[in-house]
C-alpha cells in the first residue's frame, strides 16, 4: 500500500497517475498543506518497481505504508528474545496474511523457539520522533528578494543556509526533485514557505538514528 502525496502544482499528472495506479483512492483529508493525498495498492515485483520508478521519475511524493510497517516491527524487536538466557539476535520474516497488505506476519526464531505475531490494519508501531531527528528536514522562508533554505542542527534549532532561489515555482521545483514533503506552513494560504521532511525514493522515510 503506497500513501501518495501529489503537490498542487503536479494536478495535470493526475489521469496519469490514475492509468499507473487504476484502484487510486483521494484519502478523506489531507494533512499537508501543499499536497492531495492518495492511496493505492502496490503490485508485486517488477510491476511494482515500475509502479515507483513512475513516481520517482515525476517527483511525485509517497510512502511505502508496508515497508514502514516492516521497519518499525524490526526497530522494535532489535534488542528482544524469546528466553530470558537468549542474547543471540533473533531472526525475523515479516509477510502479508492472505495477500492483504493491512495485515502482516511476523515470524521471530531463536536457536530454540518460535513466534509468531499478527498485525492488523490499527496496528502502527508508530515512532514519536522529533523533527530535528528527520534527516534533511529544513525550513524554507521569504527573506529579501529570494527564497531560502535552512537546515536543523542536532538541537532541533535552526542552523545555517543551504539553498536559496529567486521565485516560488523554482522552490517548489527544487524540494520535489529532492523529495521534500511540506509538514507546516507559515503563511495563511497554501505556500512554499514552511517545515520540510524528506522521504526516500523507495518510500521510507529517510531518518537519523532513529532507527540505527
Amino acid at each position: 500500500m503506497l500513501t501518495i502525496y501529489l503537490h498542487r502544482s503536479q494536478e495535470a499528472l493526475l489521469e496519469a497517475l490514475r492509468e499507473v495506479f487504476p484502484d487510486l483512492e483521494e484519502a478523506a483529508h489531507s494533512a499537508y498543506p501543499s499536497c492531495t493525498t492518495y492511496h493505492a495498492y502496490l503490485s508485486e515485483e517488477d510491476q511494482g518497481r515500475r509502479q515507483k520508478g513512475w513516481l520517482a521519475a515525476h517527483s511525485v511524493l509517497f510512502v511505502d505504508t508496508e515497508r514502514v510497517r516492516e521497519r518499525r516491527a524490526r526497530v522494535f524487536l532489535r534488542h528482544a528474545s524469546l528466553a530470558p538466557e537468549e542474547d543471540a539476535p533473533l531472526a525475523l520474516s515479516f509477510a502479508r496474511v492472505e495477500n492483504d497488505p493491512d495485515f502482516h506476519r511476523v515470524t521471530i526464531s531463536s536457536r530454540q523457539h518460535q513466534a509468531t505475531l499478527y498485525l492488523s490494519a490499527a496496528w502502527t508501531g508508530r515512532e514519536h520522533t522529533p523533527f530535528h531527528l528527520w534527516l534533511g528536514a529544513i525550513y524554507v522562508v521569504r527573506e529579501k528578494e529570494a527564497l531560502v533554505v535552512y537546515c536543523f542542527d542536532a538541537a532541533g534549532r535552526m542552523d545555517h543556509e543551504i539553498y536559496r532561489l529567486p521565485t516560488a515555482d523554482e522552490m517548489t521545483r527544487w524540494l520535489l526533485e529532492r523529495r521534500y514533503l511540506q509538514i507546516y506552513s507559515l503563511t495563511p494560504t497554501p505556500g512554499v514557505e514552511g517545515l520540510y521532511l524528506r522521504l526516500h525514493e523507495d518510500g521510507l522515510p529517510e531518518m537519523l538514528r532513529v532507527d540505527t
